[in-house]
């Protein structure tokens, strides 16, 4: 116990003589001055390298000291010019652990230093010690109490950012066992770790999120076995001397070897071990001088047995016996160190310093013991002070001169008036905007507005306004500022359209000579030009229809709309008088020689029957006297008479639709179905069927033209 005592003030001693060392150095600056200085500078790359020198001097030490989380390093470093000394304890109880009925009590610590004297280099050493302590049963010669004594490591680590937050590193361990059997440094023990580490910085990235992303990967050589082969050969011997084995070579004898709690105490394993790690801290500013870090962490150890170990298997059964270790080769993955940890490192604005407190727990290699490695814990509370000191000089913070209080710059308003040029008549609604005007202006009824108040010197204005062009408008405030009268005028749009129409036939042919009524707010009567145009300028706006007679082809009419300032394009085609008209107008109804056709079933339009219904429109057209027509649908007695009548009524509606966008005003129009009621032929033959499936056009009523 007093050995124990004596190693731990062993490695206090380390921190006054650090400190001691530093002390010549000039201008040291704690992480208060560092935040202060951040507040100081002028020029904002000042500013800006003083937060990231300040989040540099933010990053903690990692268990044996370099720069990182709680057991994941970074693969960069703290500031450049900066030293970090880190005291560290952790510890467990746990009944039923390393033996049932056992009561395990586990206390640890590390004194750590770690140095950046330059950027991209980082040096770290460590001191460690543990102590196990079994309470309950015990097997064999096995000790109570178990503690390794100032264990020390050393790590060298290099980096480079790549990209903006991005930084790769590599770092070279070495550790050394203190051999259990005489408390000296066994350098034949000497252990060899190679790692390759990634960060990323969120913080220096697009998404300035604070957020520190790590990656660790690397392989560890493991001599820490040989630390205990003199208290095995021992062990052995005094086996062999008693007689108890029957073995001299002590291949198969395992009493000799290193119990559980020494190989939890000293560390030892007997393979080498692949890693990989992840571990993520979120720097939060809870105020200007105070963060805290949360931490998470995971890793994992994959065991490669380059010394070759033959693990002594003791079995009764076909089973590992009761009390003994199993081997990696019958456990295989399940037995593989791995672990979690959770904690939050906490910078309270105290200079450097900053305090941690961890939950470390294992998640693999807990079933079952195996001799080629030291018991995962089953979890570890760990608690930590550190303090960051920084060597380089602050920067003198740049003073700024007291500024003369500005004068109020002199300014004036515009008070203005649109109108029409030519006619002086006020625009109304007029919008009014300018570089200068934050909140553009609307002219009232009589096509005034006043401004808001604006800076001495030259105002272009810029105008808009219903039916009138984009315009500008200048002003001046004078010097010496006040209101200023302005006017302002704005062009008229033409208030008239345009119309240009085109006039086709079979085939898109241009149909010239064609006789163009134009009816709407004003009757125009041109006629089209042998490529089948129509001109007509200085239209008022609105609605029009067009009439459109031609000899050789059916009466057409187009309606289309004229915008003021616009021009319209109707494009009319003309359907060709066939041979022999098809469409009769007598007394009582429209007599037609061909029969509308529909699709099977429904009211839908056969393409053939097109020209047939453009020759009715045209029929109605040239004969405004009749003045109502019943556009009648009759179907025949197939089908049910509901659905029959149902049909009609949609077919005549849809003839009569047609009809209309022919150019037939639609109250000249009535569409009724008769369904079966009205036939004109017998419904026993397919031929007096056909006859009564038709559309009938009935003249209701006639006027006097």
């Amino acid at each position: 116990m007093a050995r124990f005592i004596r190693s731990l003030l062993l490695l206090a001693l380390c921190a006054p003589v650090l400190f001691t060392l530093a002390a010549p150095v000039a201008a040291q600056m704690s992480t208060d001055q560092q935040l202060a200085a951040s507040d100081s500078f002028v020029a904002d790359d000042s500013a800006q390298e003083a937060k990231r020198r300040l989040q540099l001097l933010r990053r903690g030490s990692s268990y044996l000291g370099p720069v990182g989380g709680i057991h994941v390093i970074e693969a960069g470093s703290g500031a450049p010019g900066s030293m970090r000394l880190q005291l560290m304890t952790d510890f467990f109880l746990k009944s039923d652990y390393l033996r049932s009925g056992d009561d395990v009590r586990y206390v640890g610590g590390a004194l750590s230093l770690s140095v950046t004297p330059v950027e991209h280099l980082e040096l770290s050493a460590a001191v460690s010690a543990r102590k196990v302590r079994n309470a309950g049963s015990f097997t064999g010669d096995e000790p109570e109490a178990v503690k390794s004594v100032g264990d020390p490591s050393f790590d060298v680590k290099t980096y480079g950012e790549i990209a903006d937050g991005v930084t790769l590193g590599a770092d070279l361990l070495l550790a050394v066992i203190t051999a259990p059997a005489d408390d000296s440094l066994d350098y034949a023990g000497m252990s060899v770790g190679m790692r390759g580490n990634l960060s990323l910085d969120l913080r220096r990235t697009a998404a300035r999120t604070p957020l520190e992303l790590r990656l660790n990967g690397g392989y560890y050589i493991d001599q820490s076995a040989k630390a205990i082969e003199k208290i095995e050969r021992e062990r052995l011997g005094a086996l062999l001397g008693s007689g108890q084995s029957q073995d001299t070579m002590g291949n198969d004898e395992t009493r000799q070897l290193a119990y559980r709690n020494e190989r939890l105490a000293y560390g030892v394993n007997r393979v080498d071990h692949a890693s990989v790690a992840l571990g993520l801290e979120a720097p939060l500013a809870l105020s200007k001088r105070v963060s805290l870090h949360p931490i998470a962490e995971w890793e994992l150890w994959i065991p490669v047995n380059r010394q070759d170990y033959d693990c002594p298997l003791v079995t009764v059964a076909g089973r590992v016996a009761a009390g003994e270790d199993s081997c990696l080769k019958e456990e295989g993955a399940s037995s593989w160190p791995q672990r979690v940890t959770a904690g939050a490192r906490l910078y309270p604005g105290l200079g450097g310093l900053s305090l941690l407190a961890a939950v470390e727990v294992g998640i693999g290699g807990m079933n079952h013991f195996v001799r080629e490695l030291a018991p995962t814990a089953p979890y570890r509370v760990m608690l930590a002070a550190a303090y960051v000191v920084d060597f380089t000089p602050a920067k003198e913070p740049v003073k700024r001169a007291a500024a003369p209080a500005p004068v109020p710059p002199k300014q004036g308003r515009l008070l203005g008036k649109v109108s029409e040029r030519g006619t002086g008549a006020p625009v109304a609604n007029a919008r009014v905007s300018s570089a200068a005007i934050l909140t553009p202006m609307v002219t009232d009824g009589a096509g005034q507005f006043v401004s808001e108040p604006l800076q001495v010197g030259e105002v272009q204005l810029r105008l808009e306004a219903d039916g009138y062009e984009p315009g500008t408008c200048n002003a001046q405030i004078p010097s010496e500022g006040g209101d200023t009268q302005i006017g302002c005028e704005l062009v008229a749009v033409p208030r008239l359209g345009t119309v240009v129409g085109h006039v086709l036939g079979a085939e898109g042919k241009p149909v010239g000579g064609a006789t163009v009524q134009l009816t709407g707010p004003t009757a125009r009567s041109p006629s089209t030009q042998s490529d089948g145009s129509f001109r007509e300028g200085e239209l008022p706006p609105g609605d029009y229809q067009a009439y459109i007679d031609h000899p050789d082809h059916l009466l057409s009419i187009t309606r289309f709309h004229v915008d003021a300032g616009k021009e319209s394009a109707p494009q009319i085609t003309l359907t060709p008088k066939p041979r022999k008209p098809l469409v009769k107008v007598q007394k009582t109804q429209l007599r037609l020689s061909e029969t509308v056709y529909f699709n099977t079933d429904t009211a839908e339009l056969q393409t053939r029957s097109e020209p047939l219904l453009i020759e009715v429109a045209d029929a109605l057209l040239r004969t405004p006297a009749v003045s109502r027509v019943e556009v009648q649908g009759h179907t025949d007695n197939v089908g049910a008479p509901d659905y029959n009548l149902e049909l009609s009524q949609k077919r005549a509606e849809s003839v009569r639709d047609f009809l209309v966008r022919a150019g037939v005003a639609e109250e000249r129009l009535v569409a009724k179905g008769y369904g079966l009621t009205k036939p004109i032929a017998e419904n026993r033959k397919e031929s007096g069927r056909s006859k009564n499936r038709r559309v009938a056009f009935i003249i209701l009523e006639r006027t006097t033209p």
